[in-house]
């Protein structure tokens, strides 16, 4: 018998499909499970060596791992092409060898689609986007800057810190 609100009951809700984990759950979809905020799918496969807890996988990792034959390297990570987490087609993924590569992915994607080349940078200041030869990087961050914007903030922030002075005899 179950408890609701200082009174017992005699049927409680969902408890005969407590414990039961996929096919035999009343609630079982099939085993596949979008994540509501990023959009990527995760499949049911209790036997897969990167399930979760739960037997959960993230589908783009076991197609990647179908797709080499083999276990995906140790940082390595899948890129969507289209951006869109969801859509796990063979076409549309790639297999990074780590981060720093699935980042330039990223950033020479984002170049391509605002201006037509992908080599190019944007401007940290005025946010134009124009070629390496004339903008400049800064080694610890990896921004990236035109000389005279550099300058003209730099005067700005010097203006605004600077004691006024008039007026005092």
């Amino acid at each position: 018998m179950g408890w609701r609100k200082g009174q017992p009951v005699r049927f409680v809700s969902g408890h005969n499909s407590r414990g039961e984990r996929g096919p035999r759950n009343r609630n079982w979809k099939g085993g596949r499970r979008p994540l509501r905020q990023s959009g990527y799918v995760r499949i049911w496969s209790p036997e897969h060596p990167l399930a979760d807890a739960q037997g959960y996988v993230f589908e783009r990792l076991a197609l990647a791992m179908k797709a080499l034959g083999k276990m995906l390297p140790p940082h390595a990570e899948v890129h969507h092409v289209n951006r869109q987490g969801g859509d796990n087609r063979p076409g549309n993924l790639v297999i990074c060898q780590d981060n720093a590569y699935h980042k330039l992915l990223h950033s020479r994607t984002e170049a391509c689609e605002a201006c037509g080349h992908a080599d190019w940078r944007r401007c940290e200041y005025c946010h134009a986007w124009d070629s390496p030869v004339h903008v400049i990087e800064t080694k610890p961050a990896r921004n990236h800057h035109h000389r005279q914007c550099r300058n003209e903030y730099g005067r700005r922030r010097r203006a605004l810190r600077r004691p006024h002075t008039r007026g005092s005899t």
